[in-house]
């Protein structure tokens, strides 16, 4: 490698709506700020989260808003790679039929397929051939919480516009097309529901049928949510690619006390 030429760090890509946007909210523990953390001098972690978006909105913008993770062809210096590609939509796409949002189960479905061929498929110019995938499901959805939500805006919450059935329902439809994929999915909607039925058994419910323990306004995660969530995308990674988790991968730049001084450090970085 040429002196001077970049030490690119690889990419951890995450693309959804508003529950990966807001996933950098370090008051809330963010699940992609705990990831960011993890893979710190290892990895760069890319938020591509949109509130508000569905899949049919978000199969528009993806080639709009990937990041280029390889150099032109003939460059010098090693291209960064896409090492990770998370997918984490169906919170909107589940709305009622009569909200702005709602994507009908099927297209959903087909929504889904297509983000990810625009990443794996070979044929398409956003291909990146070392891309692996995680897809995650929309979380379990807070009914009366969501309702007692006093939004600074409109003010008090007057009738739903989406219910934790249909979350279920798109779920299952995000764990089928991961297998149809062959791509692990973190079933996020099943963890959290597992976690309320505990403290529901132990008595630790509120007025909001322990939904306000992980979702803050019944739809966006809690610290507890974030926390939740983060374990469940760290374990999916260890378990279905253990070699690009946090603790397999060296630093892209050497610790300090990997090198006796700055002409070493150079002589490291130049091989």
């Amino acid at each position: 490698m040429p002196a001077g030429a970049p030490h690119p760090y690889d990419l951890v890509v995450l693309f959804g709506d508003s529950l990966t946007q807001h996933s950098w909210d370090v008051d809330r523990r963010g699940w992609s700020a705990q990831l960011a953390r993890s893979y710190a001098r290892i990895m760069d972690v890319v938020n591509r989260g949109y509130g508000g978006f569905n899949t049919r909105w978000g199969r528009v913008i993806l080639p709009r808003v990937l990041p280029p993770y390889a150099l032109a062809e003939g460059s010098s210096g090693r291209a960064p790679k896409l090492q990770l590609f998370v997918l984490f939509f169906g919170a909107n796409d589940a709305a009622y039929p009569s909200s702005k949002l709602h994507v009908p189960l099927e297209e959903f479905k087909d929504n889904l397929r297509a983000i990810v061929d625009v990443v794996r498929s070979p044929e398409s110019e956003l291909h990146s051939p070392h891309a692996r995938f995680l897809m995650v499901t929309p979380p379990a959805f807070g009914e009366k919480r969501y309702l007692s939500f006093a939004d600074p805006a409109t003010g008090r919450r007057t009738a739903l516009d989406r219910d934790n059935a249909g979350a279920k329902t798109y779920a299952a439809a995000v764990c089928d097309v991961a297998a149809q994929l062959q791509i692990p999915c973190v079933d996020l909607w099943t963890a959290m529901e597992a976690a309320i039925e505990a403290r529901r058994e132990q008595g630790q419910v509120s007025e909001f049928d322990g939904y306000d323990e992980f979702l803050w306004d019944g739809l966006h995660l809690s610290d507890s949510g974030n926390e939740l969530l983060f374990g469940l995308v760290r374990d999916a990674i260890k378990d279905n690619y253990p070699d690009i988790a946090p603790d397999a991968l060296p630093f892209v730049i050497p610790g300090f006390k990997d090198f006796a001084d700055a002409d070493e450090l150079a002589q490291i970085l130049d091989k």
